[in-house]
């Protein structure tokens, strides 16, 4: 089997940032925007390394030197090496102005509902603004058809007409025009560069294969589209390599002036590109500071708003990475400072592992024991940092692995504790509570209490094995403690994904199948129905936060005419629980009343090494298909018996275990601090009417929630009762 070699590479770095983990094989990849939503790619060409035949418009180009004249506007789609007719153009002179006038004469085939929005014409230059519909596909979620205005910028140097299109400023693709005396483009198909196949490798290609392919097509085909498409790639591989200083400057180079002849964006473009390409894995750190700089030397008034503040911030970063190559390998005076760098990155991004973890070695090396300590324990307890620093140090066969931090920890510990480990959990206990991002925000006042208002069910489906659920989850328990329950009810449903989860049982399955049928993945927000997907590493809670908060925050302004009111009263050793919704029904409305009980938080360390889980869904009383409307009304009753649900999540976890040959060391099933949560759903748009919440009886006296709204009583994880299972 073939495969097209960049794939490889784009494995071979360490990425920092996730969509999501997948659910079996049902997970998808985000696909971006592109210029033409009709064409299919083209099926993987044989391993032959023999051209295909095939007619491509924009060979043997006749040169000329003004853009006056007939025109076919190519596209090069992205990621397909597919040359694609877009538009059949006339450009000639104007009698009331300087500019030259373009007319279109025709739209190719594979454009959906383009139109001309500008156009602006030199004997040299060409700007369009194209508007078109395109199609965006994304995790979780349905392809959407999006109206988006296309920007295209061709300048005509030596005779050709090259240039880049964008949606967006950061993600661009190569255009081009070529003379043609054609009047009409609708029977032109795209068309695949023959030279794409260079680009297949077999089975057993190895990333360092790969990469010398990619250095040798990009040499053989310098002005092919395709080139500069690839060279970022070639930038995130050299690492696996090591190639040495000289040879990635002279590659930057080549790729900048090949970049140049598709125009002085895609050139500027270039820079960034030798830097996004080595920032991650911190290789060659001097290198990309130069490109950068060249970059931020190139900065005009056009670009100042888009690139000026993440190039700064890439500045930053490499010198961060420069300073952990010196703090390793510099002078003792380069080494001091690097120090001095790096604490000061830390104060401004704190959740930088390697920066963490390099501080921490070279505090060692001078003998401050306990800030040593201090770091040691922060790489060993906050979600993931062991995880990515042991990928980094795989990765990275230039020199052994260091000493696990761990046990680096646990030697100073001893040495700053007469020889003994007596002490040292809770240390890292501390030093994980300590350590977390805190919650600064301020906390949202409550509305007026008005009968029409409509409170949002924030709903989270995550994994305790989840990489990116770790923002997730964090942004979650943040949202908590921004809203009170009269403005936001929050459920975590957990999933079997990407690992078995023991927070997970049968109805957080099904509810996750109810939204998510064909595909899905963790982590995923749902927003009173909404599908949202935002997650992360720890140093992107902030913005997952603020991505959630945006969605609640408008949902908020929506009234409601649906009323609840839930009661929950202990009879008999258990809990009667009493639900009721009124609104404007009709008969035939697929509307549903569900009733949840939730767990304030379980404390339990996930392999992802989030701690703390709030408002975990325990069960979905009467099932997760809730009670169905009759006469207009939404009833659900039922006895809750807090023994018969613990044994129920017991024998699913048990059931659970057999049938895929795992083990639970713990089964944290305490089931206190409890609440009751229930909403009116449409079970055909998904969209969450009403929501209302009440705490579950731990004694003998009832609780209810008043009619139309959910409680008001301030909820507050931090003084409540916990299930707590120790890490």
């Amino acid at each position: 089997m073939n495969r097209p070699i960049w794939g490889m590479l784009l494995v071979m770095s360490v990425i920092l940032t996730l969509p999501g983990c997948g659910s079996d094989s049902k997970s998808d990849a985000t696909a971006k925007s592109e210029p033409s939503s009709g064409t299919e790619t083209p099926a993987a060409a044989g391993a032959s390394g023999s051209h295909p035949v095939v007619h491509l418009l924009s060979e043997n180009v006749v040169k000329r030197s003004s853009l006056e004249g007939k025109w076919i506007l190519l596209f090069y789609e992205r990621m397909s090496g597919m040359e694609v007719p877009a538009a059949l153009l006339e450009i000639s002179k104007s009698t009331s102005s300087p500019k030259l006038k373009v007319i279109v004469k025709g739209y190719g085939a594979m454009l959906q509902n383009p139109r001309l929005k500008q156009a602006v014409a030199t004997e040299n230059s060409l700007h369009l603004a194209l508007e078109m519909t395109v199609q965006t596909m994304g995790p979780n979620r349905a392809p959407t058809h999006d109206t988006k205005m296309l920007d295209v910028l061709i300048d005509l140097r030596d005779g050709v007409a090259r240039g880049t299109a964008q949606f967006e400023p950061m993600d661009s693709f190569a255009v081009m025009l070529v003379p043609s005396e054609l009047d009409n483009i609708q029977s032109l198909r795209p068309q695949q560069l023959p030279e794409a196949v260079d680009l297949q490798g077999g089975a057993d290609t190895t990333p360092e294969q790969a990469l010398d392919k990619l250095i040798a097509f990009v040499h053989a085909h310098p002005d092919s589209p395709l080139t500069i498409e690839m060279y970022p790639f070639i930038f995130r591989g050299v690492v696996n390599r090591q190639l040495e200083e000289a040879t990635v400057n002279a590659e930057a180079e080549k790729y900048s002036a090949l970049a140049e002849r598709w125009g002085a964006r895609a050139g500027f473009k270039s820079r960034i590109d030798v830097a996004t390409g080595l920032i991650p894995s911190g290789y060659l750190p001097q290198v990309a500071l130069k490109q950068i700089d060249i970059a931020l030397s190139q900065l005009n008034e056009e670009r100042i708003p888009v690139w000026k503040s993440l190039l700064q911030e890439m500045k930053q970063t490499v010198i961060s990475n420069l300073a952990m190559l010196q703090i390793r390998t510099g002078t003792p005076a380069e080494k001091t400072k690097a120090a001095g760098i790096l604490r000061e990155r830390l104060k401004v991004q704190p959740y930088n592992p390697l920066a963490v973890f390099e501080v921490a070695e070279y505090d060692a090396q001078q003998g401050k024991k306990q800030e040593a300590l201090l770091g040691f324990a922060q790489v060993t307890v906050l979600p993931l940092f062991d995880t990515i620093l042991a990928e980094i140090w795989k990765n990275d066969t230039s020199k052994p692995a260091p000493t696990p931090p761990k046990e680096s920890a646990q030697a100073l510990w001893k040495e700053l504790h007469g020889g003994k480990l007596d002490g040292f959990d809770a240390y890292l206990d501390e030093v994980y509570t300590q350590s977390m991002p805190k919650f600064n925000g301020k906390r949202v006042e409550p509305r007026a209490s008005q009968s029409d208002n409509r409170v949002v069910l924030c709903e989270l489906f995550t994994g305790g094995d989840c990489g990116p659920c770790v923002a997730a989850d964090l942004a979650f328990s943040q949202v908590l403690k921004t809203y009170a329950p009269s403005e936001v009810v929050a459920l975590q449903y957990h999933e079997h994904i990407p690992h078995p989860d023991v927070l997970a049982n049968s109805d957080t399955e099904q509810r996750f199948q109810y939204y998510f049928p064909e595909r899905g993945g963790t982590p995923s927000f749902v927003i009173s129905g909404k599908a949202a997907q935002a997650g992360g590493y720890l140093h992107q809670t902030a913005e997952v936060y603020k991505a959630i908060r945006s969605v609640i925050d408008l949902l908020l302004q929506r009234k409601t005419s649906v009323h609840i009111q839930l009661k929950a009263e202990p009879k008999d050793g258990a809990v009667v629980v009493t639900a009721d919704a009124e609104g404007s029904f009709s008969a035939t409305d697929p509307v549903r009343l569900r009733v949840v009980l939730a767990e304030q938080m379980v404390v339990m360390r996930g392999a992802n090494g989030i701690r703390e889980h709030e408002m975990l869904v325990r069960s979905m009383l009467g099932g997760p298909g809730g009670a169905e409307l009759r006469a207009g009304k939404l009833h659900y009753d039922g006895k809750v018996d807090l023994k018969t649900i613990k044994r129920q999540l017991d024998d699913y976890l048990r059931a659970y275990e057999e049938a895929n040959k795992t083990n639970f060391p713990v089964k944290p099933l305490n089931l206190s601090h409890l609440h009751l949560v229930a909403f009116v759903q449409n079970d055909q748009t998904k969209e969450v009417y009403q929501v209302a919440t009440i705490p579950f009886p731990s004694g003998a006296a009832p609780a209810a929630a008043p009619k139309s709204q959910a409680s008001t009583g301030s909820r507050s994880p931090d003084s409540a009762t916990v299930s707590k299972v120790s890490p």
